[in-house]
C-alpha cells in the first residue's frame, strides 16, 4: 500500500476535526462551528453586522423586562382578587350555617345564600375580566413601542 494513500483518509479526517472544532481542543474557534455550518447567506442582509444589533438586544431585553413586570402586576392584582373573593364566600357560607342552625326551613335559608354566592361569582369575574382587558391593553403598549 502506498504510503500517500494510506494517510490520506488520517489527513481529511484532522482536517474536518480542525475546521469543526478549532485548532486547539476545548477552545472554540473553528471555520465551521454549529453556529455556521448551517448559516444561510442571507442571514448577512437579516443580521448587518453594523452595531445595530446591540439595539435590538438592548430593546428586546427593555421589552421583556417590561412584560415580565407586567405579569407581575397582574398576578398580583389576580391573587388580591382571589383573597377577597375567597374572604366573602367565607363570610356568606358561616353566614349560611348560622342561618340553616336557626332556621326551620334551610331550603328558604339556601334559595337566599345562593343568590349572595351567584352575585359574587358574577362581580368576580367581571373584575377578572376587567383585569384581563386592563392586562391586553398595557401589552399592547409596551408592543407598540
Amino acid at each position: 500500500m502506498n504510503s500517500i494513500t494510506s494517510k490520506t483518509p488520517v489527513f481529511l479526517l484532522a482536517l474536518v476535526i480542525v475546521l469543526y472544532c478549532g485548532v486547539l481542543p476545548g477552545i472554540p474557534g473553528g471555520l465551521v462551528n454549529p453556529d455556521t455550518a448551517l448559516a444561510d447567506k442571507d442571514d448577512n442582509i437579516e443580521y448587518p453586522r453594523n452595531g445595530d444589533g446591540w439595539k435590538d438586544t438592548r430593546d428586546n431585553n427593555e421589552y421583556y423586562q417590561e412584560m415580565n413586570q407586567l405579569d407581575v402586576e397582574r398576578d398580583r392584582e389576580r391573587n388580591k382578587l382571589e383573597q377577597e373573593y375567597n374572604r366573602e364566600l367565607e363570610g356568606i357560607n358561616q353566614e349560611f350555617q348560622r342561618d340553616i342552625a336557626e332556621e326551620d326551613d334551610p331550603a328558604a335559608a339556601e334559595e337566599k345564600y345562593r343568590e349572595k354566592r351567584d352575585d359574587l361569582e358574577f362581580k368576580f369575574e367581571e373584575k377578572q375580566q376587567q383585569l384581563s382587558e386592563w392586562y391586553e391593553e398595557k401589552a399592547a403598549e409596551i408592543e407598540g413601542r
